[in-house]
């Protein structure tokens, strides 16, 4: 019985990792498209295409406000628990990374929550570029969804 368990979580955990890269792939190869068709530069913030790592979500978290951190993630459980750490440094990382580990694996009430699209390779970041390259991004199965509120300048990329 423990083999079939086994094997169903390494099926599954397989599983997600390959969607995961599918769509970090696929980012990768329409970001490149709209270069090369409209001829402009696209930058990646933190060089990220592919899936973001828990710490280094809760890195960029650490360092956002109360106030950013309501706007991108709302006001739920663990953002409030992220407003009340009052730790700095590499402190105040880990009890961030503590948070959303904790939220991703349901300990906020038995719902996980998913936090970011980044954890799983579904969504890059990039500068703030051309209307051109907005428009073609969404002609072409992009979501743009631009972060430029609370000191936050970038925009949110993620498959429709």
């Amino acid at each position: 019985m423990k083999k079939v368990f086994l094997g169903i979580g390494l099926l599954v955990f397989t599983s997600l990792v390959v969607f995961a890269d599918g769509n970090a792939q696929r980012i990768r190869e329409i970001l490149y498209r709209c270069e090369q068709e409209t001829g402009v530069r696209i930058t990646i913030n933190n060089g990220e295409y592919d899936t973001r790592s828990v710490r280094k979500q809760a890195e960029l978290m650490a360092n956002m406000s109360i106030s950013q951190l309501r706007s991108l993630y709302k006001d739920n459980a663990y953002t409030q628990d992220m407003a009340r750490v009052t730790a700095t440094g590499s402190d105040r990382v880990d009890e961030f990374e503590r948070i959303i580990n904790k939220a991703r694996s349901g300990g906020y009430d038995g719902s996980s929550f998913f936090i970011s699209k980044h954890l799983t390779g579904d969504a890059v970041d990039i500068s703030p570029s051309t209307p051109a390259v907005e428009t073609w991004l969404k002609n072409n199965g992009i979501s743009v969804k631009k972060e430029n509120n609370d000191g936050i300048n970038c925009w949110h990329l993620q498959l429709r």
